[in-house]
C-alpha cells in the first residue's frame, strides 16, 4: 500500500515558478482595440488583446508557437508588457492594464499546477506519437493478428508489475490518487515465476517445511522478486519531482507486507512490515520488534500519520493503547 500526503496548493502570491522561459521567448499582444469598458479584469484584457496569438490557455498559436509559460514575477512580466507590447506598437497596454493583465497571466498559466497538468499531458502526447511511429515501421512481412492489450496470465506478471508501477507513479505525479494498492495475485494463486526459474507455484512453496533446503531457496528468490519490485517503486518515486522541491518519496509512505508470519503453519504471528518513504514522518533505517502486539496499532498509528484520528482500527480490543510507540 502506498500513501502519498495531501499536499499544500500555492495561490498566486506564493507559487514556486518552476519552468524557466527561453530568453527569445516572444510574448505578444494584438493591436486589436480593447473595448470601452472601465475596470476591465486582466483576463478581459488578455481575451481582447493577447487571445488571438497566445491561445485561450496560453497554448501559443500558429503566429507565436511558444506557450506562456516562465518564471518571471507579476512585477516583471508587467513592465515587459508595458515595454514591448504588442510587438507592432509597444507601449499600447501599460500601467494599471499591464499589471492586471500580468496578474492574470502569471496565475492562470505560470502556477505548478499547471506545470504538473502540462507535464502529464506532454507523456500521454508522447505515448500516443510513440504508438502511431510504431505503426508506420516497415516489418518486411504480413501484420499477425494479435489480441490488444497484455493478457493477463501467469508469465505476464513482471510486465503488468511495471506497468500498475508507472501508473501508480503517474496518479501520484497528477494528483489523482493519495492512496494505492499494489497487490500481485492473490493469496493462493499459486503463480509460477518462471522468470527467476521456479516452476512449482508460489503456494505449493510455501507449504514445505523449512527443512526442505531447495525450497527454502526457492521462496527466498521468490521474495528476492517482490523486493525487486518494492525498489523500482520506491526508485521511480525518489526520481520524481513534486512541487517547491524534493521528489514524490519525500511525501511518500510505502507499506510492504504479508498477511501471515509463515505460509506453512498459517500463523499469525511476527507478521513483518517495511516502512518507505518520508510520507508522515516516521523514523526510518531501524528494524523494530514488537512483542506480542497488535497489527492494528499500526494501522492506527498510519491513519494518525495522515492526520486521522482514529480511535480504533478493526477490533476495539486490540486499540485501547493506541498507535505503536516509538514510530
Amino acid at each position: 500500500m502506498t500513501m502519498k500526503q495531501p499536499r499544500p496548493r500555492p495561490d498566486s502570491s506564493t507559487a514556486l515558478l518552476a519552468w524557466t522561459m527561453l530568453p527569445c521567448l516572444p510574448l505578444a499582444l494584438t493591436t486589436r482595440a480593447p473595448a470601452a469598458v472601465d475596470n476591465q479584469t486582466g483576463e478581459q484584457i488578455y481575451q481582447q488583446q493577447c487571445l488571438s496569438c497566445h491561445g485561450k490557455q496560453g497554448e501559443g498559436s500558429k503566429t507565436y508557437g511558444h506557450p506562456l509559460e516562465g518564471d518571471r514575477s507579476v512585477g516583471q512580466l508587467a513592465k515587459y508588457i508595458a515595454k514591448s507590447m504588442p510587438d507592432d506598437d509597444p507601449g499600447t497596454c501599460e500601467g494599471e492594464d499591464a499589471q492586471k493583465v500580468a496578474a492574470y497571466i502569471h496565475d492562470a498559466f505560470y502556477t505548478e499546477d499547471r506545470q504538473l497538468l502540462e507535464e502529464h499531458a506532454t507523456f500521454v502526447r508522447e505515448m500516443e506519437q510513440e504508438l502511431k511511429e510504431a505503426g508506420k515501421d516497415p516489418i518486411g512481412h504480413a501484420v499477425p493478428e494479435i489480441e490488444p492489450g497484455v493478457k493477463e496470465e501467469n508469465d505476464n506478471i513482471p510486465r503488468i508489475s511495471k506497468m500498475q508501477i508507472e501508473l501508480m507513479v503517474q496518479s501520484f505525479a497528477a494528483d489523482f490518487a493519495r492512496i494505492a494498492t499494489l497487490q500481485c495475485t492473490n493469496s493462493v494463486g499459486g503463480a509460477k515465476m518462471h522468470w527467476i526459474g521456479v516452476s512449482e507455484g508460489h503456494h505449493e512453496l510455501s507449504h514445505h517445511p523449512d527443512s526442505n533446503k531447495e525450497s527454502v531457496e526457492k521462496l527466498t528468490k521468490i521474495n528476492k522478486w517482490f523486493c525487486e519490485q518494492l525498489a523500482y517503486l520506491t526508485k521511480r518515486l525518489a526520481e520524481t519531482p513534486e512541487p517547491g522541491g524534493g521528489g514524490l518519496l519525500d511525501n511518500t509512505l510505502i507499506v510492504w507486507t504479508n498477511e501471515l508470519g509463515k505460509g506453512n503453519s498459517h500463523t499469525l504471528d511476527n507478521i513483518p512490515f517495511v516502512l518507505v518513504g518520508n510520507g508522515l514522518d516516521f523514523k526510518m533505517g531501524r528494524s523494530l520488534k514488537f512483542k506480542n502486539l497488535p497489527h492494528n496499532r499500526l494501522l492506527l498509528s498510519l491513519a494518525h500519520g495522515m492526520g486521522h484520528d482514529l480511535k480504533r482500527f478493526g477490533n476495539p480490543d486490540f486499540c485501547g493503547d493506541g498507535g505503536l510507540p516509538g514510530l
